[in-house]
This record gives C-alpha cells, sequence and structure tokens, in this order.
C-alpha cells in the first residue's frame, strides 16, 4: 500500500468513526470499543504524521503583516490531538488570532482617533504555519 492510500484509509476510518460517535451511543461493549481507538490512534498518527510533512514551518518565519496563513499546534500531537485555524497576527493585540469583534463608534466619537476599535480576540497559540491559498473556481466551460 502506498502512503497515499495509507493516509486516505486512515482519514476514511476517522471519518466513519466520527459519524458514528456523532449518531449517538458509540460503542456496545469495552471490548468493541478498545479495539475501535487502538485503530483511531493508529488512524490518527498516520494523519498527524503527514500535516507535519512537508509545507508546515516553524511559527517564528510566519509573516506579522496580516496576511492570513493556516496555522497548527503540534504541541499536543503525542496525544493525538492537532488544532489547526486560518490566522493571522494582529499587532493590537500582540498575538494571533482567527477572530475577534469590532466596535464601531457612534458618528462623532472616537477611540484613540479611530472610528473602530478590535475587542475580544480569539487568540490562538500554533506552533507551525503554512501559507493559506483559496482553491481555483472550477470552470464552467
Amino acid at each position: 500500500m502506498t502512503p497515499d492510500e495509507e493516509l486516505a484509509g486512515a482519514v476514511e476510518r476517522l471519518k466513519a468513526v466520527a459519524t458514528v460517535i456523532a449518531s449517538g451511543p458509540a460503542f456496545d461493549s469495552d471490548r468493541v470499543r478498545i479495539v475501535t481507538l487502538r485503530q483511531c490512534s493508529s488512524d490518527l498518527r498516520t494523519v498527524l504524521s503527514a500535516l507535519q510533512g512537508e509545507g508546515w514551518r516553524d511559527i517564528e518565519s510566519a509573516p506579522k503583516d496580516g496576511t492570513r496563513i493556516v496555522g497548527a499546534d503540534f504541541s499536543e500531537v503525542r496525544r493525538g490531538k492537532v488544532e489547526l485555524k486560518l490566522i493571522w497576527w494582529q499587532p493590537e493585540f500582540a498575538a494571533w488570532i482567527s477572530g475577534a469583534r469590532q466596535m464601531v463608534m457612534a458618528d462623532g466619537y472616537t477611540i484613540d482617533g479611530q472610528a473602530t476599535k478590535l475587542h475580544s480576540p480569539e487568540v490562538f497559540h500554533p506552533t507551525h504555519w503554512m501559507a493559506f491559498s483559496l482553491p481555483k473556481a472550477p470552470s464552467h466551460d
């Protein structure tokens, strides 16, 4: 089996388990639960190895000019946990964020000379990053 086939199989098995779990009581017995969790653990390691492969760079090298990037937190990869978010550096919070609320001042009012102010950031602590680009729209020939 090629690495791509192994990765595709792992993703499909994880999707199937997620569907079962989302639909209600996932397991009928402890034995089934243990076998399924062992398989999930193996499949997660396969997927995480692929995620950590080519293309991921240390977060210290990421642009801090407002460019949106895909951020990854690989700090708990040994536990089978990876978090991915679309993020950007926001200087007024000195942090990587995935969103924030914007306060718009009433006419004639400002904060620090600005009519809007960001607040309540959704801070993310990535360890790695990857460039983000939208897929090309399908052609309608």
